[in-house]
């Protein structure tokens, strides 16, 4: 004949043995004060179908975790530690390297036997086998690589998974979508900067500003200083770049119009008897004109 059992106590309650079995349709555990499994070998969950770990907070698990099987997250991840990954499946992103300036020698056999050119008055140009003779405009170079976002520092990154929600618990992290373009590297800035009443106007912190890169030490031309260098490198230009950087007329050894001028004015007058802004002005067309540089 089917019972119903009722045991109520307001004290603890002890039961041991060898080993102890409940069987029934359906288990309830609740405590409300927490609840506590301890085995000195093993915890084993177990179920021929599926086990549902819920929570309206972080699940922890100490200290690692082991999967043999797969692996399938609805929202984003964030690793402290090094990913170590065997391959990489991920949507392709066209990206583009940094503007690079190269500088090169001529490919001849010896001194003064190569032609490259002629001057205003007709007179022969001769290569010369001295290094960095030849520099290139800034170029870059198009990829294909994985959708990517770079930050400044480690700090930067924590702080760009927090400002993405990954520790919402009821919030989930999206992928960003892919942008085909150069990575800028991304900085948070944390320098509060006043705002005219005594106050600081302390921004954002979730707002996120491009890093300015500094200009890489150049030593081609150890007459111009660090500023000057930029300046003359800036002023070339890429027509394969998607930047749009500078100007297509700039003159390929970095020198504006003015330090052009400066130099053909300090220049002695030719046998010609062009003047020394005739002469830059002649060389000039001559180097526009294609097979006559």
């Amino acid at each position: 004949m089917d019972q119903a059992c009722t045991n109520e106590t307001s004290g603890p309650v002890e039961i041991g043995g060898t080993a102890v079995r409940v069987v029934s349709n359906k288990l309830n555990l609740m405590a409300s004060d927490g609840m506590h499994l301890h085995s000195a070998n093993l915890i084993e969950l177990y179920s021929p179908k599926s086990i549902s770990l819920r929570s309206q907070r972080q699940i922890y698990i100490d200290p690692n975790l082991g999967v043999k099987g797969n692996t399938v997250l609805g929202g984003g991840a964030y690793v402290e530690g090094e990913l170590y990954v065997q391959h990489i499946t991920a949507p392709v992103e066209i990206q583009q390297t940094e503007d690079t300036t190269l500088f090169g020698k001529f490919n001849c056999g010896c001194d003064e036997n190569f032609v490259i050119g002629y001057t205003a008055s007709g007179e022969e140009v001769y290569a010369s086998l001295e290094h960095d003779l030849i520099v290139t405009y800034p170029h870059s170079h198009h990829f294909k690589n994985i959708p990517l976002r770079v930050m400044d520092s480690n700090k930067d990154v924590r702080r760009q998974a927090q400002c993405d929600g990954i520790n919402k618990c009821s919030y989930i992290a999206q992928a960003m979508p892919q942008h085909h373009t150069r990575k800028s590297v991304m900085i948070f800035d944390q320098i509060p900067e006043p705002d005219g009443s005594g106050d600081y106007d302390i921004p954002d912190r979730c707002e996120v500003a491009v890093k300015e890169m500094d200009c890489p030490e150049d030593a081609s031309d150890p007459d111009l200083g660090e500023e000057e260098e930029c300046d003359a490198l800036a002023a070339l230009e890429d027509s394969n770049s998607s930047t749009g950087a500078s100007d297509p007329d700039a003159d390929a050894l970095a020198f504006g119009e003015e330090e052009s001028a400066n130099v053909a004015a300090n220049t002695p007058e030719s046998p010609s008897g062009q003047t020394p802004q005739q002469l830059a002005d002649a060389a000039h067309e001559a180097i526009d004109k294609p097979g006559l540089a």
